[in-house]
């Protein structure tokens, strides 16, 4: 697998991931903006924007354990790159009493569709009302248009570099990708777009043939796998095709009107859809949202990772088994320590 570029082309944008405080504390002075950290866009970033309010997922490393299951220690918490945290209620990730920052909660609106545009209204409005800093109280009109091209033209880049992996499987591992997820999200557009486009250029160029893969296969876990329990999967010929990571694809699988009459109205409807995660939504409304046409969409395995998931995810993760077996969509229900040697018994069988 000597073919793999994924180093060079990915090289510049961890670098800066690297510098994330510094980065982050330039760009609040450069744009006299308040900058929240939330645990994954369980609310429509573009909104907050359009408030006032630089939304970022927290980095990994902000995090106690590499299963991003607690909160951060303070010191991490106190080096000024977030002004507050917004949580949803009932997320796993639950900050610490006693950190040193504001944290304000956000009930997520249940359902999706038409009848749940005007609690997501009343729900995000609380939250701007109430925020414990300033900078937040309302909504810009003209900053919302902005905010939302700037945030569907990094969905539409992010998507496409997904595209372009799963074209030419030999040029990116999806280790790689889930790398690239997790910093689309924890920078703002205007810092990240351009290496988005520098390495979606980069990938549409040299687009390698691979070496044949025969079954697309999709993570389900809190977190995602080491880099190389992954990449030995990828090794035995298991194109990891989807994710269903906190941070990971789904977060870009949001898509809207950005010149629609009513945006604000559009924006709230699309995000209704969103299947969040385990925590925020019910297994049904999940398995419709994310499951239900995974075979249609050329998924053929998912890989169960007990080991990495939140109680909620493991109390969904038997039900969204059942339900992908009945759509003929083969399961693989393992750790991370053991998935190396199930993928690659499963892979034998599959030849």
């Amino acid at each position: 697998m000597s073919t793999h570029n994924s180093g060079i082309i990915l090289e510049s944008l961890r670098e800066l991931y690297n510098q994330y405080g510094t980065v982050m504390k330039d760009y609040r002075i450069k744009n006299n903006t308040v900058i929240a950290g939330l645990p994954c866009s369980f609310i429509p970033f573009e909104i907050l924007a359009a408030a006032g309010i630089t939304p970022a997922v927290i980095p990994a490393y902000m995090f106690r354990d590499s299963c991003r299951r607690g909160m951060g220690e303070n010191d991490l918490f106190s080096d000024g790159i977030f002004d507050l945290l917004i949580f949803p209620d009932g997320c796993c990730n639950k900050p610490r009493e006693g950190m040193d920052l504001p944290v304000s909660y956000f009930q997520i609106p249940r359902g999706y569709g038409d009848d749940t545009v005007m609690h997501w209204d009343r729900v995000i409005r609380e939250l701007l009302r109430d925020i414990p800093v300033s900078g937040g109280q309302s909504i810009n009109s003209e900053c919302l248009l902005q905010s939302a091209r700037d945030y569907d033209a990094l969905r539409r880049r992010i998507r496409g570099i997904t595209a372009a992996k799963n074209t030419g499987p030999s040029m990116v591992r999806y280790s790689d990708l889930l790398d690239l997820y997790e910093y689309a999200v924890s920078f703002p557009p205007g810092i990240i777009q351009g290496y988005l486009s520098d390495i979606h250029a980069i990938m549409h160029e040299a687009r390698g043939s691979g070496p044949g893969r025969i079954v697309n296969a999709m993570i389900y876990s809190s977190i995602a796998p080491a880099r190389e329990i992954i990449d030995a999967a990828e090794d035995e010929g298991c194109n990891i095709y989807r994710d269903d990571v906190c941070a990971g694809s789904r977060l870009f699988d949001v898509s809207y009107n950005t010149e629609s009459d009513d945006l604000y109205r559009e924006i709230l409807f699309a995000f209704s859809f969103s299947p969040l995660c385990p925590c925020l939504r019910p297994a049904a409304d999940r398995n419709d949202m994310m499951f239900a046409m995974a075979k249609k969409y050329g998924i053929d395995l998912v890989i169960f990772l007990e080991d990495l998931c939140c109680s909620g995810r493991r109390a969904q993760m038997c039900y969204t088994a059942a339900r992908l077996m009945r759509s003929c969509v083969d399961v693989i229900i393992t750790d991370s320590e053991k998935m190396t040697e199930d993928v690659k018994n499963y892979m034998a069988k599959a030849r």
